[in-house]
């Protein structure tokens, strides 16, 4: 029973790192027009790094060689999902940068597969299944569907982001998720700036760019990621995925509500679809008779 409650609050703080992540497509897209991609993304982690060790120095007691190992395989995962989706999100559209990263969805069991010999669920596929098509509804515009220089950028990226959540799944259940956190926030900052010293032109920091920065290094990176590093510490990657991928839902949703953005058919097909595939992934947990599906693996 105490392992079920931890599950549904790390599913339940999951969810809260897609409200989050759904807040920042547009934010960041606005950000890169003030401040560079690196420069950006170096400010925005070694600030949520510097802050979350002040709160959690205790945690840095815990360091280890081997979970200081671990935070570089992590932290270089990070930096290239991340840095990958900022460069992508010049050249392309909020709503495709969302769905094209989102793809992970679809890479997580199989690469978890392959990393973890575990084979992944037939409610894992089909779920992600709906899962992408919903997103695609909700996050695609026009009749047509062309990938630019940004969408292969973003693609790539997605791949990324999939190898990070598993590997963070399995770090989290080895170290502190706190202090991997912490960790892979310096790598990803360290190597941001070293790439944005060596490509990028040193950015006059405006008022106007502070507040965006801020919001991200506060809310989408220090307690959205450190929510994640918990949360996959009792949910398995392909549920985790799953949940996380709502980012692009929540992101239309804020823009029909704050923005007055047009409630149209499509985007109400698209609701359903990832409502259903959010069904199909408790399958398992409802007909279980051992517990929730996450307490084993995927």
């Amino acid at each position: 029973m105490q392992n079920q409650k931890k599950v549904h609050l790390a599913e339940s703080g999951l969810f809260l790192v897609t409200i989050l992540w759904g807040t920042s497509f547009v934010i960041i897209k606005q950000a890169t027009t003030l401040v560079e991609p690196g420069y950006l993304l170096g400010i925005r982690f070694l600030f949520a790094a510097v802050m979350m060790a002040l709160i959690f120095h205790k945690k840095l007691k815990l360091l280890t060689l081997d979970s200081l190992k671990f935070s570089f395989v992590l932290g270089g995962l990070l930096f290239l999902s991340y840095y990958l989706q900022t460069v992508a999100i010049k050249y392309t559209t909020a709503g495709k940068n969302a769905f094209l990263t989102t793809i992970y969805v679809i890479i997580v069991p199989f690469l978890y597969w392959i990393i973890r010999k575990v084979r992944p669920r037939p409610a894992n596929l089909i779920s992600a299944f709906f899962c992408i098509i919903g997103i695609a509804l909700i996050s695609l515009s026009g009749d047509s569907f062309s990938l630019n220089f940004g969408d292969f950028l973003t693609i790539l990226c997605g791949f990324f982001f999939a190898s990070h959540i598993i590997f963070l799944s399995i770090a989290s259940r080895q170290y502190d998720p706190i202090l991997m956190s912490i960790l892979q926030f310096f790598v990803v900052g360290v190597l941001s700036f070293l790439v944005a010293v060596f490509t990028e032109p040193v950015p006059a920091l405006s008022p106007a760019s502070l507040l965006p920065i801020l919001y991200l290094s506060v809310f989408c990176t220090m307690i959205a990621l450190g929510l994640q590093a918990v949360g996959e510490k009792y949910v398995n990657p392909s549920k985790a995925s799953l949940i996380m991928s709502l980012e692009s839902l929540i992101g239309c949703i804020s823009g029909i509500v704050f923005l007055g953005e047009p409630l149209t058919i499509k985007l109400v097909a698209g609701f359903a679809m990832i409502f259903l595939a959010m069904l199909i992934s408790e399958l398992p947990t409802i007909l279980s008779k051992t517990g929730p599906a996450s307490k084993s693996e995927p």
